[in-house]
């Protein structure tokens, strides 16, 4: 049995070089191929070890273990590009649902999101005044509740702006526009209506 050949091995270096740069411990699942897990495990259960059958390093190894560091590439969600913000699920008019989104190609630790809705003839901060701005999870995605009062649920129009985490945005309390230095601070905005 021959196991399957990996073009570098990238995604352990990126691993180790992630969890050295966060401080967190790992371990390597396997030490040596071992032909009988194919049965098992199929043809891929053979071929987990960091050495051949033989005892043989496997190519590029070597690296890893003498500590290369690949630069950073987890920190950007969603490689190189410029600031974006997306909305994954938007409540329909009515709905107590909350509103889901994503971000990408930032740092999630280093940005928030500012949600605003438009109910009637004012614009509301959302969820709350005490919390104007929505963490992002590590793996870009978001989620905020834009029904905390009133009569959130009808709602017409959304606006989310990608901020950094830093930025205090003004407070939305019914007013007709929402403030121009909210286009200024953003990295990226996105906006819907009904």
């Amino acid at each position: 049995m021959s196991c399957y050949k990996i073009k570098g091995v990238r995604p352990l270096s990126a691993l180790a070089s992630w969890a050295r740069a966060n401080k967190v411990q790992y371990f390597y699942f396997e030490a040596f191929d071992e032909s009988w897990k194919a049965a098992y495990e199929g043809p891929q259960g053979a071929c987990w070890g960091l050495w051949d059958k033989n005892g043989l390093l496997k190519s590029g190894m070597r690296k890893v273990f003498n500590g290369r560091r690949m630069p950073d590439n987890w920190s950007d969600y969603g490689g190189p590009g410029n600031p974006a913000i997306e909305f994954t699920a938007v409540p329909p008019y009515g709905s107590f649902a909350n509103l889901q989104g994503r971000v990408l190609h930032v740092d999630p630790a280093e940005y928030k999101v500012a949600v605003f809705i438009r109910v009637g003839s004012g614009w509301w901060t959302k969820p709350t005044w005490a919390q104007p701005l929505t963490p992002i999870r590590a793996d870009g995605t978001w989620e905020c509740d834009i029904t905390t009062g009133g009569i959130d649920e009808r709602a017409t129009q959304i606006v989310a702006f990608l901020v950094p985490a830093s930025y205090a945005p003004p407070l939305a309390a019914g007013g007709p526009a929402l403030p121009a230095e909210l286009d200024e601070n953003a990295v990226a905005k996105i906006e819907v209506g009904q």
